[in-house]
C-alpha cells in the first residue's frame, strides 16, 4: 500500500510539473488568441479608457463585445450624442482605436454619436481565425450592438484599410451612409473595387488623392460610374486616409474642408454634399 501511494504521488507531481512547463512555453495570449478570456470571464483591458490608451482623447470607457459563441472579443469605445451613430474604421497604423480618435472625437463634437473599434489583428481585440478572416462580420457585431443599445441610423466612415472594410460591410449591416477615404482597390477578405461599388445600395462617397501610390483612382472612378447612389472624388496631392480630413492631433485637430463637409453629409443635413 505504501509503495502504491508513493507511486501515485510521484505521478501526480510529474503531471503538475508538465502542466506548469506547458503554460510557460505557451507565452502570453496574442491579439488573435481567444484564450485571453472566455464567455464568462473577459480578459482585463490593459488601458480601460481611450484617454489612457491613446495618451489623449475622450475619457470614455473601452468595452468588449463578444461574438455569439464567445470565442472572440472586439474592443469598442463610444462617445458623443446625436440621432446618427458613426462607426469610424481605422487604417493599419495608429494602434487601432487610437488612429481614429483625431477625426472621431471631432465628429463627436458636431452632434454625432461616435464609435471606434479595434479590427481583428489590431489594437487589443482577441479573435478566432473565423472572425479574423471576415472583417465585415466584425463590423456587423459592433453595429448590432449599437442598435441594440438604442442607436438609430449607423453610418460607416473608414480610412485606408478601414475604407475598404466600410465599402464591403456597408450593404451587409444596412449602413445609412458610407464614406471611404483612400480605400485600396483590393484587400484580402474584402470586396474588390468593382464588386464593392456594385453591391452598395446606401448613399456612399469615396475620396482618394490622385498621386496616392496605394490607390488606383482611375479604377475606382470606373468602378463607381455604374452606381448612381454614390460618387468617387479624386483630389490633388498624395494625402492618404485620415490625412485627407485631419492633421492627426488628438487634441484640437485642424479639420479640412473635406472633413467638415463629410460630417454634414453623414448627418443628413438638407442640401449637404461632400466637398474637397
Amino acid at each position: 500500500m505504501t509503495g502504491r501511494r508513493v507511486g501515485m504521488g510521484i505521478a501526480t507531481l510529474l503531471a503538475l510539473v508538465v502542466t506548469a512547463c506547458a503554460g510557460e512555453s505557451g507565452g502570453p495570449a496574442s491579439a488573435t488568441d481567444p484564450s485571453a478570456g472566455d464567455a464568462t470571464t473577459p480578459a482585463p483591458i490593459e488601458a480601460p479608457t481611450v484617454a489612457e490608451r491613446c495618451g489623449a482623447g475622450p475619457d470614455v470607457a473601452i468595452e468588449q463585445i463578444a461574438s455569439p459563441e464567445g470565442a472572440s472579443r472586439l474592443l469598442v469605445a463610444t462617445w458623443g450624442e446625436g440621432p446618427t451613430s458613426v462607426l469610424v474604421l481605422h487604417q493599419t497604423t495608429g494602434d487601432g482605436i487610437c488612429g481614429s480618435v483625431s477625426y472621431g472625437d471631432w465628429l463627436a463634437g458636431q452632434g454625432l454619436q461616435v464609435s471606434a473599434m479595434d479590427l481583428c489583428g489590431y489594437g487589443q481585440s482577441t479573435c478566432d481565425e473565423t472572425l479574423s478572416a471576415a472583417p465585415a462580420e466584425q463590423v456587423k457585431l459592433v453595429v448590432d450592438h449599437l442598435r441594440a443599445s438604442g442607436g438609430g441610423d449607423v453610418a460607416l466612415v473608414g480610412a485606408s484599410l478601414g475604407g475598404s472594410v466600410a465599402m464591403t460591410a456597408g450593404p451587409k449591416v444596412g449602413a445609412s451612409r458610407v464614406v471611404a477615404l483612400s480605400p485600396p482597390n483590393r484587400w484580402e477578405g474584402l470586396l474588390r473595387d468593382t464588386e464593392a461599388t456594385a453591391a452598395m445600395s446606401a448613399p456612399w462617397v469615396l475620396v482618394t488623392a490622385k498621386a496616392d501610390s496605394g490607390v488606383n483612382a482611375d479604377d475606382w472612378k470606373a468602378a463607381g460610374s455604374s452606381n448612381a447612389d454614390g460618387e468617387v472624388i479624386v483630389v490633388p496631392g498624395s494625402d492618404h486616409g485620415w490625412s485627407l480630413v485631419t492633421d492627426g492631433r488628438l487634441t484640437d485637430p485642424t479639420v479640412s474642408t473635406l472633413g467638415k463637409s463629410i460630417a454634414s453629409w453623414v448627418k443628413g443635413a438638407k442640401g449637404a454634399t461632400v466637398e474637397p
